[in-house]
């Protein structure tokens, strides 16, 4: 496409994902996974950061990290929130266990893409992080997919 003299040549957006921090800590282990992956973050304490952040024009936002216990907030609004203002917004949960696999709580209702069940194998958590991140579940994952 030909485009005319004064208008501007839209600029590729770097890539980011979005983390939204917990009390626990847990995201501060999967900084470092970003980090280690090559992958641009950035921390929000917020859901109102995380839409600022999320309508920043000059970040484009791929995947969203939030944790499913302890924010302080309904996740599963904010889930929503993401499912259907932001649908290219991979969004990944990640939680202390399965409760599953301990028999107390449930999930079912949160519209998640997947969720990362901690403590991770620290052996190959850089895989199912970026695994979860590109949508390519692990099979040595503790990950549900949706």
């Amino acid at each position: 496409m030909i485009r005319p003299v004064s208008e501007p040549v839209p600029a590729q957006r770097p890539v980011a994902t979005l983390l939204y921090a917990d009390a626990a800590g847990r995201s501060r282990f999967l900084v470092a996974g970003l980090s280690r992956l090559g992958r641009s973050w950035t921390v929000v304490h917020t859901p109102l950061a995380a839409v600022i952040r999320l309508e920043d024009t000059t970040v484009a936002v791929n995947a969203a990290l939030v944790p499913l216990q302890d924010v302080g907030f309904d996740i599963s609004a904010f889930f929503e929130l993401l499912r259907d203002e932001y649908p290219r917004v991979r969004r990944i949960a990640f939680a202390q266990r399965d409760p599953k696999r301990q028999g107390s709580g449930s999930t079912h209702s949160c519209p998640h893409d997947v969720i990362l069940w901690s403590p991770w194998d620290r052996a190959n958590y850089l895989k199912i992080l970026g695994d979860a991140l590109d949508g390519r579940p692990s099979r040595e994952s503790p990950i549900r997919s949706r």
